[in-house]
Order: structure tokens, then sequence, then C-alpha cells
């Protein structure tokens, strides 16, 4: 997938970073190859780390996977309106403790992203099964979501410069 295909649409993003500590110890709590998630329109992230949900670069270090579900542009929108919340530093914790992750003054990553796709009437889960945490793998694994690039996306050196400009 060229970086130009990237700017049409907004698209949910996995991503992982193999050697990153922090990313070792989510994808083994989790199970999964994935360790982040958020959104991309054009050439840039918007996600919840934790310095906050805001606006971010490619990381150059990251494998990437793309996804897309029905309602992303309006998903897309929704999140942007969380712009400057804090991190949900309680999720790290949550994900061991099954704590309630509908609670909107701060984000985790993959929580940001399940939110705005409820907010917009387009829920990623069973909104009749209790589900008290929201990892990347699960929003992998979601009926609602498909897979935009066929296999985890590594971008070009000349796509992440494209990107930092």
């Amino acid at each position: 997938m060229a970086a130009k295909e990237l700017t049409m649409q907004p698209f949910i993003y996995l991503q992982t970073q193999k050697w990153n500590p922090i990313s070792m110890a989510i994808r083994f709590a989790t199970r999964s190859d994935w360790s982040h998630a958020g959104f991309v329109c054009g050439n840039r992230f918007f996600s919840a780390q934790g310095d906050g949900v805001r606006w971010r670069d490619c990381d150059p270090h990251a494998k990437l996977l793309f996804l897309t579900a029905p309602k992303i542009e309006e998903a897309f929108n929704w999140a942007t309106t969380q712009l400057g919340k804090p991190y949900d530093f309680t999720a790290l914790f949550g994900l061991a403790l099954d704590r309630n992750w509908r609670e909107d003054d701060s984000w985790f990553c993959s929580e940001l992203v399940a939110a705005a796709f409820e907010a917009v009437g387009a829920p990623l889960f069973n909104l009749s099964t209790p589900v008290y945490r929201i990892t990347p793998r699960d929003i992998l694994l979601s009926p609602y979501v498909q897979v935009v690039t066929p296999v985890a996306y590594e971008m070009s050196h000349e796509e992440r410069m494209s990107r930092s400009t």
C-alpha cells in the first residue's frame, strides 16, 4: 500500500515495535502481535499514548497493519474531539482487573478506537455482552473490521520521510 493511498480516508491502525519493552509487555499480556491502536489519516497518526490523546508522527521502527470498519470517517471525526484528554494509565491495570473502559475522562489507545465507533452507532463489539477491557487484539478480531493491508506493513524509507514532513 503506497502512502498516497492512505490520504484518501482515515483508517484504524495497529502497531507494534519488536524490541520496545513496553510493546513487548503489552503483547505478552494480551497474547497478541499488536501493542497499539489508533487512527491514521493522510500522513498523521491520531491516538492515545502516555502523553495523552494527540496527533503524532509515525514511528519509523513500527510495524503497521491498516484496518477499516463501517462509519470509519464518523468514528475518526468523533475521536478527534477527544484531543488533549489524558492517557488512561488505569487501563494498564484494567488489563488484569477488568476495569470499565467506557469512562471517557481519559483514554487508553484501543479504548479510544472502540469508543469512537460506539459513539457513532457502529460498535465494534456486541453491546449485550459485558466488555471490561479493549486491546488492539480485540479490535483486530472484531467481526466488523476488515484488514486493508493483506500482511503487516512496514514503510519504506521514502514513505517514512514523506510522513515526517
